[in-house]
C-alpha cells in the first residue's frame, strides 16, 4: 500500500474513519459524513466527499450484518435469518413526536438556555482539563484517576437511588407480569416491591441507551419532575468530571441523555401548566439544545438526530434549537472539541479566519528568520540545519536567495537515513515512514557519511511550491490553505527572494 503513504492520503483516511465511526455508532451514514466535514477536516473536496460517503455506508452495512447475525442466532424465529434491521450500535427507536407552530419560540428559548448551559459546561471542563494536565500527569496518576472517578460515580448513583428515590406504582401501560419493560427491570425496581418502580433507578442504574429511550418515548408526565431535575444536575456535573479522563469515553450519548432530561423536565412543566404538548418531542429538543450548546455543530447534529429518530417532521425545530444554542454559546466561548484541539495545539483550520486576522497581511504573520538550504547542499549543512531548527519544510534557494523549490523535513531525514548521497531513492522509498528517532538518524548520518558529500535535492524537491507576496491579505492566504490542503507557504519579494 505504498501509494497511500503520502500526507493527502493519510488525511483522507482520518476523515473517512471519522465518518465511519459516527455512522456505525448511530446508524447515520449521512450524519457521519457531515460530522467529518463540519468538525474533523480543514480540507475538503468532491473526491473526499465520495470516499467518506462510501466508507460510512460500507461501515454501516457491515455493522448491520454483524448485529443482525447475532440477533439471528439468539432469535426463536429462524425464518428471519435474512432480515437486516440493526444499522447502528445505538438506536433510540422511531419517534412519533409532533409539535404545533406556536411551540417554535419555546424551542428557541430552550436552545438559548442550552447554549448558556453548554458554555458553562465547556468552561468548567476545560479548566478541569488544565488542572489534569498539571497535577495528573504521568502513567501512574493517569491510571489511578479513572478508578477514583468510577468509584465516585458509582457511590453517588447508589446513594441517590437509595436515599432520594421513592417508589411509584407501575404505569398503566405496563402489562401485568411483563418483565421486559424498563419499569420492571432490576434497575427500575431498586429498593421497591415487585408492583412498583423507583424513577431514580430508571435514570441512574439502567443503561444510558435505555434511559434515553425512556426519556424519548415514555409519557409518564406529572410524576418525576423533582427526580428529573436531580438527575439533570447530577449527570451534568458527573459528565463534566468524567470527560477528559484516560479512558476512551465519548460525549455524544451523555450529552443526549442529559439534554433529554432537561427537555423532558420542560415538557412536564408545560403539561402541568395546562399546555397540550408532547413531552417526548421536548426531550428530543433538549438533547438538541445540549448538543448545540456544547459541541457547536449544526448540520451534522441535525441530520444525526433525524436519522436516529426517523422523523423528518422534527427537522425544522431541531435545526432551530441547535442554531440558537450555538449562537448563544458562541457569545461566551467556542465548542468543546475546538477547545481541546487548541489545548493540544493540533493544527486544524476552522472554516473562517478569526476576526483579528481579517485586516492583516502576510508580512504581519510570517516567520522573519528564514532557514533555507541550497539545491545541492553538503551532508554536514543538512545535519546542522535539522539540528538547529524544527521547521517541517525548508525552501531551496540559489546563492542570491531566490526560491528554486522546497523539501519536507521528514524527506531530508529519509535521505540521510538511506545514504542518498550514494544512491537514488524512489518516490515510495522517500515517503516511507521511519522507525528510528530523529536524533538517532542525525547521529548515524554524521558517523556513517563523509560530511563533505553532496546531496542532490533536485531529484526530490517540490519545484513549484505555492507562494505569495508580503502584501497578500491573510484571508486570501487562509482560503488557499483550506482549499488546497497546504501545510507550508513561502513569501517572496519582487525578485523571488524568500523573505
Amino acid at each position: 500500500f505504498q501509494q497511500f503513504r503520502d500526507d493527502h492520503e493519510k488525511r483522507d483516511f482520518v476523515s473517512s474513519g471519522t465518518a465511519a465511526g459516527v455512522a456505525t455508532a448511530f446508524g447515520a451514514p449521512i450524519g457521519g459524513v457531515l460530522f467529518s466535514l463540519e468538525e474533523g477536516c480543514s480540507f475538503w473536496n468532491q473526491a473526499l466527499t465520495w470516499r467518506c460517503f462510501v466508507c460510512a455506508l460500507t461501515a454501516t452495512f457491515t455493522v448491520n450484518v454483524l448485529l443482525s447475525a447475532y440477533s439471528w442466532r439468539t432469535s426463536d424465529r429462524p425464518h428471519n435469518t435474512t432480515l437486516l434491521n440493526n444499522p447502528g450500535l445505538v438506536s433510540f427507536g422511531a419517534m412519533a413526536g409532533e409539535y404545533r407552530i406556536y411551540e417554535l419560540p419555546v424551542f428557541g428559548a430552550m436552545g438559548a438556555v442550552g447554549g448558556l448551559i453548554g458554555a458553562l459546561w465547556n468552561f468548567l471542563n476545560i479548566r478541569l482539563t488544565m488542572l489534569r494536565r498539571r497535577f495528573v500527569a504521568g502513567p501512574p496518576r493517569r491510571f489511578v484517576e479513572p478508578l477514583g472517578v468510577a468509584c465516585l460515580v458509582s457511590l453517588v448513583m447508589y446513594l441517590l437511588v437509595g436515599l432520594v428515590g421513592d417508589c411509584h406504582p407501575l404505569p398503566s401501560t405496563v402489562p401485568a407480569g411483563d418483565r421486559s419493560t424498563i419499569f420492571t427491570s432490576a434497575a427500575a425496581q431498586a429498593f421497591c416491591p415487585g408492583d412498583e418502580y423507583n424513577p431514580m433507578g430508571v435514570y441512574f442504574w439502567a443503561g444510558i441507551e435505555d434511559t434515553i429511550k425512556h426519556l424519548f418515548h415514555s409519557n409518564d408526565v406529572g410524576l418525576n419532575k423533582w427526580h428529573l431535575f436531580i438527575y439533570f444536575v447530577v449527570f451534568y456535573v458527573l459528565m463534566c468530571i468524567t470527560y477528559g479522563i484516560a479512558v476512551p469515553s465519548g460525549l455524544f450519548l451523555p450529552t443526549i441523555c442529559c439534554g433529554a432530561a432537561y427537555g423532558k423536565l420542560v415538557g412536564d412543566l408545560l403539561v402541568s401548566w395546562g399546555w397540550d404538548v408532547s413531552t417526548q418531542t421536548y426531550a428530543l429538543m433538549g438533547s438538541a439544545a445540549m448538543l448545540g450548546g456544547i459541541m457547536r455543530m449544526t448540520i451534522s447534529l441535525t441530520v444525526i438526530l433525524l436519522e436516529t429518530t426517523n422523523n423528518v417532521n422534527l427537522g425544522m425545530p431541531i435545526m432551530l434549537t441547535i442554531l440558537i444554542a450555538k449562537w448563544t454559546g458562541d457569545l461566551f466561548n467556542i465548542g468543546i472539541y475546538d477547545m481541546h484541539i487548541e489545548l493540544k495545539h493540533i493544527p486544524l483550520l476552522e472554516w473562517e479566519p478569526e476576526k483579528d486576522l481579517m485586516t492583516l497581511t502576510a508580512f504581519d504573520i510570517m516567520t522573519k528568520d528564514v532557514v533555507s538550504l541550497p539545491m545541492k547542499p553538503k551532508v554536514e549543512a543538512v545535519v546542522m540545519t535539522l539540528r538547529r531548527s524544527h521547521h517541517g519544510c525548508y525552501p531551496l534557494v540559489n546563492k542570491d536567495g531566490m526560491l528554486l523549490g522546497a523539501i519536507l523535513r521528514r524527506h531530508l531525514l529519509r535521505l540521510l537515513h538511506d545514504n542518498a548521497w550514494a544512491n537514488t531513492l524512489s518516490h515510495y522509498e522517500l515517503v516511507e515512514l521511519l522507525d528510528e528517532g530523529e536524533d538517532e538518524i542525525l547521529e548515524l548520518a554524521a558517523v556513517q557519511a563523509n560530511l563533505s558529500e553532496t546531496l542532490d535535492l533536485s531529484l526530490y524537491a517540490n519545484t513549484a511550491p505555492f507562494t505569495f507576496g508580503p502584501a497578500a491579505p491573510v484571508p486570501r492566504i487562509f482560503a488557499t490553505f483550506r482549499s488546497m490542503g497546504l501545510r507550508h507557504l513561502f513569501i517572496l519579494d519582487d525578485e523571488r527572494v524568500v523573505v
